[in-house]
């Protein structure tokens, strides 16, 4: 591989990378959304559980 083909790939690699930190950023805040809901949910289930002081 020629050092002009890897600076192309380094170039288009920096120009995808903002977007690429986007989705990271949604995929980890989608994440922390199905956290909470499952504990949420498995809160709920428990019984007594909100016998709890």
């Amino acid at each position: 591989m020629g050092i002009f083909k890897q600076m192309k790939d380094l170039k288009d690699m920096a120009t995808a990378a903002p977007e690429m930190m986007g989705q990271a950023q949604r995929m980890a805040e989608q994440a922390q959304q199905m956290s909470a809901q499952a504990a949420a949910q498995q809160q709920a289930a428990m019984p007594g559980s909100s016998d709890w002081s």
